[in-house]
């Protein structure tokens, strides 16, 4: 896990009461660590209990299947491809804290050319945990909202859980239990803001009363790399009055990506026809460093789709699916950049590609596991572009 990185060599912002930066590191370790978190708030209880009809039957017809694969006594390291293709028929009825624990007991599982029926099994998986996530965190809402927006929302949440369990490392880790005080987070994807409790993996539309913490994403793509992994950076911030804190999380990392696709156009990988959702499940596997989680989507094209649905739809006067009642969407202040800006982060990234993370001469630094991820020591983190904070003023003055 990478340590969280505290911000103390310079004066915190208004009504910031902690920073701290996570970072860089592989996206894929966040996403797993994200994943184990999840599965922790939402529980194992009944775990073993599946859907009967109404005459007592079981609804599921591979229930032995699934019973070892929840007990640990079987993997998809050795089940037969067979099994797993006469399965996926109930993987939709499961439940998903039984969807979550059969990902997080596979998570080192990288299906090859040859498995394709293990990654088309746990391709659906992923899509039925995501799909249930989002209807557990915001109900009907989901169905008001693109395919795009729901995949980034429920991203997010995966994201933010690994966030959290950083910042809760390090508390262990260092003897610092205030660097991982505080329960809630900002979730923030376009109209969609709420907020997020991780222990019990439940959101409020309106501020909790306790600070929060909120974010600012500065991943992007590594620089020509042809698997198109990404690299994970965010500051986190715990914000002592969350209502007023209007900055997109999202608004540093659309700058970066698009800088970065200016750069690196001439070098770029072409994408295979049939845009973000083409190619099987196992080829996705291997092109993406082997993680299969969010696989149908490829995230920069999500992206791409989520603005674009968001340009179309946006009017003056009308709100955004999922945003908060008689409140504005949060404002991308961000969404002006001067011209200094776009030289910081020229400059970022500099620093992002002398980092040894990115030195394919030394190796690679960083496993990209949730319990062994090398970090980046304090005294190398990259700074954030100075240009670039002082263009997105953190906080409304009043």
């Amino acid at each position: 896990m990478a340590a969280a990185q505290p911000s103390n060599a310079q004066e915190l912002e208004k009504g910031v009461l902690q920073s701290h930066w996570i970072g860089p590191e592989p996206e894929e370790g966040l996403l797993k660590a994200g994943l184990l978190a999840l599965e922790e708030a939402v529980g194992t209880e009944g775990l073993l209990e599946f859907p009967r009809r109404a005459n007592g039957t079981p609804l599921i017809t591979r229930q032995g299947f699934f019973e070892r694969l929840l007990k640990g006594e079987t993997s998809f390291l050795n089940i037969a491809a067979a099994d797993a293709s006469a399965a996926e028929a109930d993987v939709k009825r499961l439940s998903l804290k039984q969807l979550l624990a059969i990902r997080c007991k596979n998570l080192d599982f990288v299906p090859t050319g040859v498995q394709a029926a293990k990654a088309s099994f746990l391709g659906l998986v992923d899509r039925c945990t995501m799909t249930l996530l989002g209807e557990r965190l915001l109900g009907q809402e989901t169905e008001a909202l693109t395919e795009a927006h729901r995949a980034l929302v429920t991203r997010q949440v995966v994201l933010i859980y690994g966030a959290g369990r950083t910042l809760a490392t390090r508390e262990s880790s260092e003897g610092e239990p205030s660097a991982a005080q505080g329960d809630w987070w900002l979730l923030a994807v376009g109209g969609t803001r709420r907020y997020l409790q991780l222990s019990k993996c439940q959101v409020s539309a309106s501020p909790p009363g306790c600070p929060v913490w909120c974010y600012r994403s500065y991943t992007a793509p590594k620089p020509q790399d042809p698997k198109r992994s990404r690299i994970f950076r965010w500051q986190a911030l715990l914000v002592q009055n969350p209502g007023e804190w209007t900055e997109d999380p999202l608004a540093t990392e659309q700058r970066s990506k698009n800088r970065v696709r200016l750069t690196d156009a001439k070098g770029a990988v072409q994408p295979k026809p049939g845009g973000a959702g083409s190619g099987s499940s196992a080829d996705k596997a291997s092109s993406s460093g082997g993680f299969l989680l969010f696989g149908d989507f490829d995230v920069e094209e999500l992206f791409d789709e989520f603005d674009a649905t968001e340009a179309e739809s946006t009017s003056p006067s009308g709100n955004s699916p999922g945003a908060e009642k008689g409140s504005a969407a949060p404002a991308a202040t961000a969404a002006t950049t001067p011209a200094a800006a776009d030289e910081d982060i020229d400059d970022f990234f500099d620093s992002l590609l002398a980092e040894p993370l990115f030195d394919e001469s030394q190796g690679k630094k960083s496993s990209g596991t949730a319990g062994n991820t090398s970090s980046v020591s304090a005294d190398k983190a990259p700074a954030p572009p100075a240009a670039q904070a002082e263009a997105a003023p953190a906080m409304p003055n009043g």
